[in-house]
């Protein structure tokens, strides 16, 4: 019976693999001993049905690896673009404290560099995906010394300013988290299709 659950699909797969086996396994070659080319078919299939096995466990197991890397992204995502549209928010309260700005300011560098890093750790599946969301975090590089500079070198940082980068950040953030949706989205239905 043909199901839309990938997980009874795959479930399915493996025991009809499984239960070929023990079929092959109980088949004494020896009793075709005479008829070689039985034999020899006997054995191809065997060792066939343990190939698709050992693909199947291999396949299941990298897809897993890709959607735990995702999602364990997709949190960290979520969690930095809260906090920059929290920060755009009530940057205001801090404008008599530019050393409570700066103190929250390296919060920000440090969630971008655990995530570009666990981004550069994660495998997409496209070429074209990665670009665009290595494009994304790009960007919010870009926006982040855009800040250095302005707070080292010139001072000339605004609360206004503060409040536009810091939504240009969360919004960067939250296209990548929909992007990275989409793709597990797509990953989830090309299992339907098995």
């Amino acid at each position: 019976m043909l199901t839309n659950d990938p997980v009874r699909r795959i479930r399915s797969a493996l025991e009809g693999i499984k239960d070929s086996k023990v079929i092959l396994t109980e088949i004494t070659v020896k009793n075709f001993i005479f008829f070689q080319s039985v034999r020899k078919k006997i054995l191809r299939s065997s060792n066939i049905i343990n190939l698709v096995d050992d693909d199947i466990n291999a396949g299941l197991s990298h897809f897993l690896n890709i959607i735990q890397s995702y999602d364990s992204l997709k949190i960290e995502i979520k969690v930095a673009q809260l906090k920059s549209q929290e920060l755009a928010s009530t940057i205001s309260n801090y404008e008599s404290s530019p050393r409570y700005l700066e103190i929250l300011f390296s919060f920000t560098i440090e969630e971008y560099s655990r995530i570009d890093s666990k981004f550069r750790g994660i495998k997409i599946l496209s070429l074209a995906d990665q670009g665009i969301l290595r494009t994304k975090l790009n960007a919010i590089n870009e926006e982040i010394r855009k800040i250095q500079i302005k707070s080292q070198f010139d001072n000339s940082l605004t609360i206004k300013d503060y409040d536009y980068y810091f939504n240009n950040i969360s919004n960067q953030y939250g296209e990548i988290y929909a992007k990275l949706s989409e793709l597990m989205h797509h990953i989830f239905n090309s299992l339907l299709q098995l």
